[in-house]
């Protein structure tokens, strides 16, 4: 997999990976239809991601020019580089396709001098929590309120994001 930054030329095809990887019939262990249901993301919000000064959206791509993968990152007041939308083709999924985007997102937080990465999940995500402390991420104790824009589906329950971090070694 290459990955390399996305273009507003790439908004179509990261809307169905998205859409696929959250949502859609091939229930991937990363899927959260359990929580919230609908549309994961527009074309509007991509747009302002992929537009946003000092962000990054990257896309993982096959061999083959296949969109596999993408990854957003944006460098917080915390001094921590965000990471979100981070998701895989569910029928590649267990390839080691998301270490590799996580290890260019710690790439870049690096080459920021960020102290670390920072993401968001929804609580209930046990699977999802789970591989992200496999990855060396912390539960940091804060939550996020989920917003209630349904920016990002429609919940079918209350929601709110456990905060986790990992934090790189004074270098």
């Amino acid at each position: 997999m290459k990955i390399v930054p996305a273009t507003l030329d790439d908004i179509p095809a990261l809307k169905v990976l998205i859409q696929n990887s959250y949502r859609g019939p091939v229930k991937g262990w990363t899927c959260d239809h359990q929580f919230l249901q609908g549309q994961r993301v527009s074309d509007e919000m991509l747009r302002d991601d992929l537009t946003k000064p000092g962000a990054l959206f990257l896309k993982g791509v096959s061999d083959e020019g296949e969109l596999i993968g993408c990854v957003f990152v944006d460098k917080h007041d915390d001094n921590f580089l965000f990471c979100g939308t981070l998701c895989v083709q569910p029928q590649l999924q267990n390839c080691g396709l998301g270490k590799k985007l996580m290890g260019v997102v710690e790439d870049v937080a690096r080459t920021e001098k960020c102290d670390g990465v920072k993401i968001h999940v929804v609580i209930g995500r046990t699977t999802l929590v789970e591989w992200y402390e496999r990855q060396g991420f912390k539960q940091t104790g804060e939550r996020e309120p989920f917003p209630d824009t349904n920016c990002y589906g429609v919940p079918t329950m209350p929601l709110e994001f456990i905060v986790m971090k990992k934090f790189f070694e004074l270098e």
